[in-house]
């Protein structure tokens, strides 16, 4: 379990969590950031066969961009309140998804929003 005063929320909590005295400036800024992403979510979610497949990309590509500073699969299932890192390595090892698919996404949103200049 993460220590008290850790700053990290579980599933449906904000990207990172607003430190207190640094304004709102900052609570909003997180909070477009964490919409945008649920906005890329909901964009490959297509891409994976099962939702249970959907959440647990969603928990990993979560815990990627979380403030944590270890980045394996122990210290990403415990971030993302699984008992044990099994689900990520079935979704990377087993799972049913397109990865050429899933990267031509991605890859088309970062165009989009980079826009025709690439900047």
């Amino acid at each position: 379990m993460r220590g008290a005063g850790s700053g990290h929320r579980r599933r449906g909590g904000s990207l990172s969590s607003v430190r207190r005295g640094t304004g709102r400036w900052r609570g909003r800024q997180i909070a477009v950031w964490a919409a945008e992403l649920e906005s890329v979510f909901a964009r490959v979610a297509g891409r994976f066969a099962r939702a249970d497949l959907r959440w647990r990309m969603r928990d990993c590509v979560r815990g990627l961009l979380g403030r944590s500073t270890r980045k394996n699969g122990w210290q990403l299932a415990e971030w993302a309140g699984h008992r044990t890192p099994d689900g990520f390595q079935r979704l990377l090892n087993s799972g049913v998804w397109d990865a050429d698919a899933l990267r031509d996404d991605v890859r088309d949103y970062v165009a989009e929003q980079l826009g025709p200049d690439g900047c």
